[in-house]
C-alpha cells in the first residue's frame, strides 16, 4: 500500500469515527426533552398577526372557536401568522393548534413548543429564494401529520 493510499485510508477511518461519535453524542430519545410549563394560556379564535420581536414569555396558545376544530384539513388558519422578518420567541402552542404558525418570508423561531400538532405546526410561505426562516430550540410531539411546512422559497435552518 502507498503512503498516499494509507493517508487516504487514515482520513476515511477517522471521518466516520468522528461521524459516530457525532451521531452517538446528539441523538436522544423523542421524550428526552424538558417541556416547559406554561406561564398562562390565551384562547386565540382568530389568528394573531406578528410582525417585529414577539415574546410571549412562555405563554400556552390555543385554537377556540374557528380555530378551534384540532381537524387536519389543509385549508386552516394558523394560530400566528409571521410578517417577513418576525422573530417569535417562548411560546407554546397548545391543542387545538389549527395550522399552528405562518411565516410568510423570512421568520426566526425560538424556544416555540407544540404540545399537540395540528395540520402542521409550521408552515414556509415566503416566495423569495433570499428567504431564512431559522427554528431554533423547542419541540413538537402528538403529530399525526407533519411537523414542518415548506410551501416557500428560500433556506429552512433548524436546530
Amino acid at each position: 500500500m502507498t503512503s498516499s493510499a494509507t493517508s487516504r485510508g487514515l482520513l476515511g477511518g477517522l471521518a466516520t469515527l468522528g461521524l459516530t461519535l457525532g451521531m452517538i453524542m446528539t441523538s436522544s430519545p423523542a421524550g428526552a426533552a424538558t417541556w416547559p410549563a406554561p406561564n398562562g394560556s390565551q384562547a386565540v379564535t382568530k389568528t394573531i398577526k406578528v410582525s417585529g420581536t414577539t415574546d410571549y414569555g412562555m405563554k400556552r396558545l390555543y385554537g377556540s372557536g374557528d380555530l378551534g376544530t384540532g381537524g387536519q384539513g389543509e385549508d386552516q388558519d394558523p394560530i400566528l401568522e409571521l410578517a417577513p422578518g418576525a422573530v417569535l420567541k417562548n411560546v407554546i402552542i397548545g391543542s387545538p393548534a389549527a395550522d399552528g404558525i405562518h411565516c410568510e418570508g423570512s421568520c426566526t423561531l425560538q424556544n416555540v413548543w407544540w404540545e399537540d400538532v395540528g395540520e402542521d405546526a409550521a408552515t414556509f410561505l415566503g416566495s423569495s429564494s433570499s428567504n431564512v426562516y431559522t427554528v431554533s430550540g423547542g419541540g413538537a410531539k402528538e403529530a399525526s401529520d407533519k411537523v414542518f411546512q415548506f410551501n416557500g422559497a428560500g433556506t429552512l435552518n433548524v436546530s
